[in-house]
């Protein structure tokens, strides 16, 4: 993008806005969404729906716009355009003589004062349902403090003792509601927690999303302690998906074997999730890899305290974002993996005179078959270390196989397209070039790299 782009973009000037899309799926015709900008005059002058974001920790205020970028399959540039908000589109944030309600076009969240969540309710436009998604009587977003002193390894090891004791604390917050709407609605809640730490959350949701974003910044001052949000939600199963490399893991939500227990902590990367028929949550993050779910109760580790061999690990300020996501569908099918991957990618923009016609779809990745989507994803995409090859890396995410169409656009014109290893060597089938692009099959979980000669590289 930035090698090709270049020449045709003009920095900071021009009427067109251009976004990058570098997520690299097959998603054609997506809705459309609120996107924080750069520019606040330009947005104006083309006539979007604006609204200026105070939702910030750093201090430094975002233009959000409601738009819908036509990049369909992979990765390039597009142009954005106005969209019109949802006719059901209803003020986002407001306040109640208990708390605040967070509402967009697919979810209602109430919240009590202290940042809880005491309902989630999605709504299924298909049957006009509404589906509740956190247990009667329970709460979610509670923030625990445990006692955190293993046996061995301070520093590496947490023992399943360490959760059967929460410490007590009074959560008394301190409230504002930041932003009412249009296109996002954010209520920030400050309160102490521990000893002495202490907790700025923002909690905000898009006007037509169903993602509960929480960005927090923590003044950790503890001493051995472990931090963790729960979260119960109204979901049975005996298992539950976690992130990993090129796909997921499967862990049980019981503890019927002493092999279960053993599991009382996951990694994961992006997101867990936990589905049944019909619905399910997903608990997604940017820099937070340590879940934990048992029964119903939906858990993720958020910081610790351990003294040696560093007296002051974790000691000091942090900033990071978890989100809550639920869906009316089985995990396979409620784009978990899009939006845990939108959490963690930045959208970049420039500003152009051009068109984006020369740079959209760069490198597509879509289904071979139109009605079928791809569960492929473009995984990585640069130079082999000879820098003959543009070498491309693909993965099954979802654990099905896949009819795929690998596409160039004509600004990287293909001349061979070979299967690779991992270290870049050309080793296996050399695949037939129709329309600068290549077909293919992906197995489950299935990772393929291909080394791809393009003309006069």
């Amino acid at each position: 993008v930035h090698e090709n782009g270049s020449p045709l973009i003009a920095h900071g000037s021009g009427k067109n806005i251009l976004v990058a899309d570098c997520l690299g799926w097959d998603a054609p015709s997506e809705s459309a969404a609120v996107i924080a900008v750069p520019d606040a005059t330009t947005i104006a002058k083309n006539g979007f729906v604006s609204q200026v974001s105070k939702a910030t920790i750093d201090g430094i205020h975002e233009t959000l716009v409601y738009a819908q970028a036509d990049v369909s399959h992979g990765v390039g540039l597009s142009e954005l355009a106005p969209a019109r908000l949802p006719t059901e589109a209803v003020p986002v944030a407001s306040e109640t003589a208990d708390g605040f309600v967070l509402q967009s076009s697919k979810v209602r969240v109430v919240l009590d004062r202290n940042g809880c969540i005491t309902s989630m309710i999605c709504f299924d436009q298909d049957s006009d349902q509404h589906v509740e998604m956190i247990p009667e009587g329970q709460k979610a977003n509670n923030l625990m403090i445990y006692d955190d002193i293993p046996l061995f390894w301070d520093a590496w090891d947490t023992e399943v003792y360490a959760f059967e004791k929460p410490l007590d604390y009074e959560r008394i917050a301190d409230t504002m509601i930041l932003e009412t709407g249009p296109l996002r609605g954010s209520i920030r809640f400050e309160f102490k927690v521990g000893r002495v730490s202490k907790i700025s959350q923002i909690i905000s949701l898009d006007v037509n999303s169903a993602r509960l974003d929480f960005k927090t910044n923590v003044s950790w001052k503890e001493n051995r302690k472990l931090l963790r949000a729960e979260f119960p939600v109204d979901v049975r199963s005996p298992k539950a998906c976690y992130d990993t490399q090129f796909g997921y893991i499967e862990r049980p939500t019981h503890w019927n074997t002493s092999w279960d227990v053993a599991k009382f902590e996951v990694c994961g990367h992006q997101y867990a999730d936990l589905s049944m028929h019909g619905k399910g949550v997903a608990l997604l993050n940017d820099c937070k890899y340590g879940y934990s779910i048992r029964d119903n109760v939906m858990r993720i580790s958020l910081l610790r305290a351990p003294k040696s061999p560093d007296l002051d690990a974790d000691m000091g300020e942090h900033q990071f974002t978890y989100s809550l996501f639920p869906h009316l569908t089985s995990f396979p099918d409620a784009n978990v993996v899009r939006e845990a991957m939108k959490l963690n990618t930045p959208q970049a923009f420039a500003f152009s005179s051009v068109q984006e016609s020369a740079l959209k779809d760069l490198i597509a990745l879509k289904s071979s078959k139109s009605r079928v989507p791809c569960s492929a994803i473009l995984s990585a995409v640069r130079l082999s270390d000879d820098r003959r090859h543009l070498m491309v890396r693909v993965y099954e995410a979802l654990g099905g196989s896949s009819s795929c169409v690998l596409k160039l656009s004509n600004l990287l014109p293909m001349v061979e397209c070979r299967e690779s290893d991992l270290l870049d060597n050309p080793t296996g089938q050399q695949y037939a070039l129709m329309d600068n692009s290549i077909k293919f099959v992906i197995q489950p979980f299935e990772v393929r790299s291909f080394a791809i000669t393009i003309a006069d590289m």
